[in-house]
């Protein structure tokens, strides 16, 4: 597609595919023969009671066919018979909620479109990646394709809007946290693709728990709707219910100055939280890292309610005591199985790994927030991505765009980045990491992966990794003492390899 080409409207898009798809349907409908003039001029020169007799006899099948161009010399066209009316009727209400769904995508795509700054002429063409248009819709598409078709060309054209904000950010020179942010996000943005059935996996929520509950491996994310048991919440009750206005709370802030030593993370008071988010956004949006959640329960998704995903939660109890009884936390540990992300209209959160091995689930609750990872890397990209995060480049990036209800599920080591479009407001996602009985050998790879380059995370293993390594060898262990069990972590192959690696880590 050359540039002047591209064609930022959704709804236009949807409506051509959807002429194109009637356009098929009628001209696989038989029709009569009007090519010969012969024939026309004998059909004129009969009475109009013997045209009428003829048309009904030669009538075809009742279909719904759409208006053709006639040729110059046909004649008056007959009223169809009651029975073809009907008929008719019937395939139009058949058709009639599909067509619904795809007219309100387009109106949301639409409205999403006219309030993007690539409606500005002054802008410059997205890049040629953006521009890529969308497998077209045959007529005979279920309408879940239809709906998966829309739902790429809609996150199309929220990456590009949020690629072109980010380019308006470096046309100001700046010496900060956020010009980075900007850079970053957007260098990966230009090389990023929407995300195909090869990248993600997306599941219905008893899909997904049959595959994991089953000790099936997942190298790739899993994408489910609804899974979250609490009903969705809104930023303003959860900013409420945090009652202690004293209480400080971790932040990010790309006002932050570039420079030696200065952190880009800063600690604020609930009170001076809650004022931000009530005031009018800017160009320097706060990011507010893994609050605590105040709600005990119905955060964690449904689908990871197994024993194999469950590993993490049996990691908590003390190496020291044998007791099952209730416990304070070892030092060094803190609550990662559920937590807050709280960001601005706009923030960014730049290409990182989580820390510990860990795999994570993210659910929206408000707001919309896309979400980039590396696909598939093979060694030579690991290699590359742990000798240098901060400047590496792939054309495996690939990216959606999370709405209320959506979940996100990455397995360890996933190489990830967020990105936030200024005008679809704040956000408030609920989060939480896991670790699975039968992973336990890309769980201690990755672990050895960050052991040799800390900032490939965003966050120090050294407190708490070793005492994670202990616990498990200790499970296994006993597992293999028993000679029973062994599938539960991955058999007697991946634990003979998980404890060589544990000893390569703790050397």
């Amino acid at each position: 597609m050359e540039p002047s080409d591209f064609n930022p409207n959704l709804a236009d898009r949807i409506k051509a595919r959807q002429r194109n798809r009637s356009t098929i349907v009628s001209t696989a409908a038989p029709t009569p023969d009007l090519s010969s003039p012969a024939k026309t001029q004998s059909k004129t020169s009969k009475s109009a009671a013997g045209v009428k007799a003829k048309a009904s006899k030669q009538q075809p099948p009742a279909k719904p066919v759409t208006a053709t161009k006639p040729a110059a010399s046909t004649p008056p066209a007959t009223r169809p018979s009651p029975t073809k009316a009907r008929a008719v009727k019937a395939i139009t209400t058949k058709r009639k909620a599909p067509t619904e769904i795809d007219h309100n995508t387009s109106k949301r795509a639409k409205s999403i479109s006219e309030e993007s700054p690539l409606t500005d002429p002054d802008v410059d063409t997205p890049p040629a990646r953006l521009q890529q248009p969308t497998p077209e819709a045959t007529p005979g598409d279920a309408p879940a394709q239809n709906d998966r078709v829309a739902t790429v060309d809609a996150d199309q054209i929220y990456a590009t809007e949020v690629l072109k904000v980010l380019h308006k950010r470096l046309d100001i020179k700046t010496n900060d946290i956020g010009r980075r942010q900007a850079q970053r996000v957007g260098d990966l943005l230009r090389r990023a693709e929407p995300a195909t059935t090869s990248d993600i996996l997306r599941l219905t929520s008893a899909e997904a728990g049959a595959m994991l509950s089953a000790r099936q491996p997942h190298d790739r994310p899993i994408l489910v709707e609804g899974a979250q048991p609490l009903p969705l919440q809104t930023l303003d009750r959860f900013l409420d219910e945090c009652y202690d206005n004293t209480a400080t709370v971790s932040v990010q802030d790309p006002n932050a100055k570039l420079r030696r030593g200065a952190q880009a993370v800063k600690e604020v008071s609930v009170a001076t939280l809650k004022a931000r988010f009530r005031a009018s956004p800017d160009d320097y949006p706060w990011n507010c890292l893994e609050l605590a959640c105040p709600f005990e329960d119905g955060l964690r998704p449904s689908f990871l309610n197994n024993e194999d995903c469950r590993l993490l939660t049996k990691l908590k109890f003390p190496l020291s005591i044998n007791a099952l009884s209730r416990h304070s936390y070892p030092d060094g540990y803190k609550e990662v199985e559920k937590w807050s992300l709280l960001a601005q209209a706009g923030a960014l959160t730049e290409p990182h790994q989580d820390s510990h091995g860990y795999s994570t689930y993210i659910t929206v609750n408000q707001g919309e927030v896309g979400f980039a990872w590396i696909s598939l890397p093979d060694v030579e990209e690991r290699k590359a991505w742990v000798r240098n995060p901060q400047f590496h480049t792939s054309d495996r990036w690939r990216y959606v765009v999370l709405r209320p209800g959506d979940t996100v599920a990455f397995p360890c080591g996933t190489v990830h980045s967020v990105f936030r479009l200024p005008s679809a407001g704040p956000s408030l996602c609920f989060g939480g990491h896991f670790l699975r009985c039968s992973g336990l050998v890309p769980w201690v790879k990755t672990l050895l992966e960050e052991q040799a380059n800390t900032c490939i995370t965003n966050e120090d293993i050294t407190a708490s990794a070793p005492g994670y390594l202990d616990r498990v060898e200790k499970f296994v262990r006993q597992a293999l003492k028993q000679g029973v069990s062994l599938e539960r972590w991955g058999g007697q192959e991946a634990i003979d390899e998980f404890l060589r690696s544990k000893k390569v880590f703790m050397k």
